[in-house]
C-alpha cells in the first residue's frame, strides 16, 4: 500500500469508523462503570461485600446479555435499511425494537428473581449468598429500564446518532456516583444503607437513562421522519426478524458471559479471597472489553451499511479496519496491565483491611497480568462477532462461541485449576484458551464470508448510483 492509498483508507474508513465508535465506546464504558463504581465504592464494607456485589452483578449480566445481544442486531438492521434509503423499514424497526425492549426486560426480570430464590445451588459462603440475594433483587428490577434504554440506543446507533446516548450514559455514571455517596454511608442526612444503597443507586440511574433516551428519540428533530403513526400489526414481522437474528446473537454473548460468571463461581469454591481477586481483575478486563465492544458496534454498523449498499469491497475493508483498531488498542492495554497492576488493583480494595487485603491483592495482581495477555484475543473475538452480525451471520458464530467457552475454555480451566492445583490462575488460563480459539475461528469465518457473500441484484439508475456514492463516502 502506497502513501496515497493509506491516506485514502484513513479518510474513507478509519476516520468515519473512529468518529462513529468513539461515542459508543464512551457510552459502553459508562454502562460498565456504573456497575464497577458500585464495587469500588463499597470496598470499605469488607471482602464479603465485594464478593456479594461481584457475584450478584455477574449473575445479573449473565441474564442481561441475552437481551443485550438480542437488541444489538437493531443497529446493523437499521444501518442496512439506511444504506438502502428505506425510511419506512427504519420506522417499523423503531417501534418493534421499543416494544421488544419492554417485553425482554419483563421476561429477564422474572428470570433474575427466579435466580434469587436458588442462589444456594452455587455453593457460595453463607455471608456472600445472603448479601447477594437482596442486592440482586434490587438491581434485577433495573433490567427493565436497561432494556428500554438499549432498544432506543441501538436504533440511534444504527442511524449514526451516537453522541446523545454517550452524554446520557456519562451523566448517569456521575449521577450513580452521587447516589452511592449519599446512600452507602448516609451522607447529607440520607440513611446509611450500605450494600442496599449501592443497589438502589444503580436502579435509579438506569431508570433515569431510559427516560432520557426516550425523550431524545421521540422529541429530537433528527428522528421526526421515523416517528410516523404505524399500525402495530405491521411491526410483527420486524419483531420476528429481530428475534430471529437477535436471540442467537444473545446466545453468543451468553456463552461467553456464562463462562466468566461460572469462573466467578469456581473461584468461590477455592476461597473468598480468590473470588475477590477474580472479581477485581475481571472488572478491569470488563472495562477494556466494553471499549472494544464499542469499536465492534461501529464495525457492525459500517459492515451493515456496506452490505445494504451492495459493496463487497467495502464490507471487507470495514471489517479489516475494525480489527486493526482493536489489535492496536488491546496491545496498549496489555502493556498497561503488565506495568502497573498494583495501582489498578488498589482502586478496588481498601488496603486498610489489613489481613484480608494482603491475601487478595497479590492474587489479583497475578490475574491482572494474565488478563493483559488475553486482551488481544478478547478484542479480536468481540469485533469478529459483531462484523459477522453486520453480515447477518448468526448461527455458525453461535456454535463457535459454545465450542470455545463451554467445550474448551471452562473444562480446561477446571482441569488446570482443580486437578492440576493451579487454583484461580488455572481457571484464567482456560478462559484465555477459549478466547483465543474463538478469535481465530470467528476471524477466519468473516474473511471467508466477506469474499463470497451474495449481493442483492438491483437495477442501477443514475440516482441510485449517486445514492451509493454518497453512502460510501460516509
Amino acid at each position: 500500500m502506497n502513501i496515497q492509498s493509506a491516506k485514502n483508507l484513513i479518510k474513507i474508513e478509519v476516520v468515519p469508523m473512529l468518529s462513529l465508535a468513539l461515542p459508543i465506546v464512551v457510552a459502553n464504558i459508562g454502562n460498565v462503570a456504573i456497575g464497577e463504581t458500585d464495587k469500588i465504592m463499597i470496598r470499605g464494607l469488607g471482602v464479603d461485600a465485594i464478593d456479594a456485589a461481584g457475584f450478584a452483578t455477574s449473575l445479573f449480566f449473565l441474564i442481561a446479555v441475552l437481551g443485550i445481544g438480542t437488541l444489538s442486531v437493531l443497529a446493523p438492521q437499521v444501518a442496512a435499511s439506511k444504506g438502502m434509503n428505506d425510511s419506512l423499514t427504519i420506522s417499523k424497526l423503531l417501534y418493534a425494537g421499543l416494544r421488544l425492549g419492554w417485553l425482554i426486560g419483563i421476561v429477564l426480570a422474572g428470570l433474575i428473581f427466579g435466580l434469587v430464590l436458588m442462589l444456594d445451588v452455587f455453593h457460595q459462603s453463607s455471608e456472600v449468598t445472603q448479601k447477594s440475594q437482596i442486592f440482586l433483587t434490587i438491581i434485577g428490577i433495573s433490567i427493565i429500564p436497561m432494556m428500554i434504554f438499549l432498544s432506543l440506543k441501538y436504533f440511534a446507533d444504527g442511524l449514526s446518532f451516537t453522541r446523545v446516548d454517550m452524554y446520557i450514559t456519562v451523566g448517569a455514571f456521575f449521577f450513580n456516583i452521587l447516589l452511592n455517596w449519599l446512600l452507602i454511608n448516609g451522607n447529607l442526612g440520607f440513611p446509611a444503607l450500605g450494600l442496599i444503597g449501592s443497589a438502589l443507586a444503580t436502579l435509579i440511574s438506569r431508570t433515569a437513562m431510559a427516560i432520557a433516551v426516550y425523550i431524545y428519540v421521540f422529541k429530537d428533530k433528527h428522528f421526526a421522519a421515523y416517528r410516523s403513526e404505524i399500525d402495530m400489526n405491521l411491526i410483527r414481522p420486524y419483531l420476528v426478524k429481530i428475534l430471529k437474528q437477535g436471540f442467537p446473537a444473545g446466545l453468543q454473548i451468553f456463552f461467553e458471559a456464562g463462562a466468566f460468571t461460572f469462573a466467578v463461581i469456581m473461584a468461590g469454591w477455592i476461597s473468598k479471597f480468590d473470588q475477590a481477586a477474580h472479581i477485581i481483575a475481571i472488572g478491569w478486563a470488563s472495562f477494556t472489553f466494553m471499549m472494544m465492544a464499542g469499536i465492534a458496534s461501529a464495525g457492525a454498523i459500517r459492515v451493515g451499511q456496506s452490505r445494504g449498499a451492495n459493496d463487497r469491497s467495502a464490507i471487507r475493508r470495514s471489517g479489516t479496519v475494525a480489527l486493526i483498531i482493536v489489535i492496536l488498542c488491546m496491545s496498549l492495554f496489555c502493556i498497561l496491565f503488565l506495568t502497573i497492576p498494583e495501582p489498578l488493583v488498589s482502586l478496588y480494595i481498601n488496603t486498610d483491611l489489613s489481613h484480608d487485603a494482603q491475601k487478595v491483592i497479590p492474587i489479583a495482581i497475578t490475574l491482572l497480568i494474565i488478563a493483559g495477555f488475553f486482551q488481544l484475543s478478547d478484542g479480536i473475538q468481540v469485533v469478529s462477532l459483531a462484523i459477522l452480525r453486520g453480515l447477518g451471520d448468526i448461527k455458525i458464530p453461535t456454535f463457535i462461541t459454545l465450542l470455545a467457552y463451554w467445550i474448551i475454555g471452562l473444562p480446561l480451566g477446571y482441569f488446570l485449576g482443580f486437578k492440576l492445583n493451579l487454583g484461580v490462575k488455572g481457571i484464567w488460563y482456560g478462559l484465555t484458551a477459549g478466547l483465543t480459539v474463538s478469535a481465530i475461528l470467528l476471524t477466519t469465518r468473516f474473511y471467508n464470508l466477506a469474499g463470497k457473500i451474495k449481493l442483492r441484484k438491483i437495477k442501477f439508475t443514475k440516482s441510485k448510483k449517486s445514492d451509493l456514492k454518497e453512502i460510501n463516502s460516509l
